[in-house]
């Protein structure tokens, strides 16, 4: 393909918010009443780096936040927001502790590459075959 005709990038949503935004957010709530810790505040830093893509404003990061703080299963499957933010952030990592688990090979590329052989055959890429019905006789 020549390089005139690349598909432009997308600019990286920006991020509006900070650790002091996160902490603000949990303190309202009351989900944070004592001083922070050193380790709270390295969350809340995380948090606000995570999350703050996804959120047009500040109902929408102390929704994302809640999440965290409120847990009701129903309500989060409900949420096209919450599966975005879970299948981009949350699959990677899943998948690489997995692979760790299962064999403590560096999982990059290639070794994914392993895997999908291994597990499909020799047809990289592709789904395996669906198991094909018992032919039918005529009795």
């Amino acid at each position: 393909m020549p390089s005139d005709d690349r598909i432009a990038e997308h600019p990286a949503p920006v991020n509006r918010y900070s650790t002091a935004d996160v902490l603000a957010i949990l303190r309202a709530r009351q989900w944070l009443s004592a001083d922070p810790t050193p380790g709270q505040l390295a969350w809340c830093e995380r948090a606000a780096a995570l999350l703050g893509h996804h959120a047009s404003d500040h109902a929408g990061l102390t929704d994302l936040l809640q999440l965290v703080f409120a847990y009701d299963a129903p309500q989060i499957l409900a949420s096209v927001d919450s599966h975005a933010v879970l299948a981009r952030y949350a699959a990677r990592d899943v998948i690489r502790h997995l692979a760790l688990l299962l064999d403590p090979k560096p999982f990059d590329s290639d070794r994914f590459k392993d895997v999908e052989r291994d597990s499909w055959g020799s047809r990289p890429g592709s789904f395996p075959p669906a198991p094909l019905s018992p032919r039918r006789t005529r009795g």
